[in-house]
Order: C-alpha cells, then structure tokens, then sequence
C-alpha cells in the first residue's frame, strides 16, 4: 500500500511511501536540502574514446549517493577493488583501470558502451 502526499512549499509532508524506507517532513523545503533530488540516468560529460578516465556530473552531488554504470553494470566505489574514485567537489569521477589483477576494468570506457549514472543533486541551503 502506497500513501502519496503532495509536495508543496505550504505542504508539511514530502511523498512518503509506506512500503519502504519513505519519509515525512515538517518542511519540504529543509528536507530536500537534506537529502537531496534523485537523478537517474544521467549521461555524465567526458570523452569516451577508451583513453579518458575523467567524467563529471551535471551538478554537485550528495556524498555517498553516485552510482556509476558501465554497459549496465553498476561499478564500485568503496575497499580497495573499486572501479572509480569520486572527485573532492563532488561533481565527478575518475574511472580505475586494472593497475592490479584485483580491479574489474581493463579499459576505460568505449564510444559505443552504454554510460550512466545517479544520484543524489546536492541542493542549496536556503539563506
């Protein structure tokens, strides 16, 4: 069972789903600054000619949420066998290519492979 509620800056509640791990908020405005708006399937900016590494996002991201598919694979990005690295400002990534046997990529990405990611758009604190 789904309970949906409307977002509005007078609303006192965010869509909340009680099937899963939803919420409700006194103000929407302070929670979607909390935790942000989900894009997904974002094509990230970047060359991908099998030689670049680095790929940026179309907007600052929350830490912790950027996930990065790879001809529909989501990669790793935590231990030591991670296939990227986020970058400091969160707003993009750089790709690891097999340096040991215990990484999963031997190439960065390809013109013709499928590219995308998610996440979680960092948005302003109000003043």
């Amino acid at each position: 069972m789904h309970d949906i509620f409307d977002i509005t800056q007078t609303s006192r509640s965010l869509p909340f789903d009680n099937a899963t791990n939803g919420f409700i908020a006194d103000n929407a405005q302070e929670a979607i600054e909390e935790h942000g708006v989900h894009i997904l399937g974002e094509i990230p900016t970047g060359i991908k000619n099998g030689i670049n590494l680095t790929f940026t996002t179309a907007f600052e991201f929350m830490p912790g949420s950027l996930e990065v598919f790879l001809s529909g694979i989501n990669l790793i990005n935590n231990g030591a066998n991670r296939d990227y690295d986020v970058a400091i400002d969160n707003k993009g990534f750089t790709i690891l290519i097999a340096p040991t046997l215990s990484h999963r990529l031997n190439k960065p990405p390809m013109q013709r492979e499928s590219f995308a990611v998610n996440y979680r758009k960092k948005i302003p604190t109000a003043p």
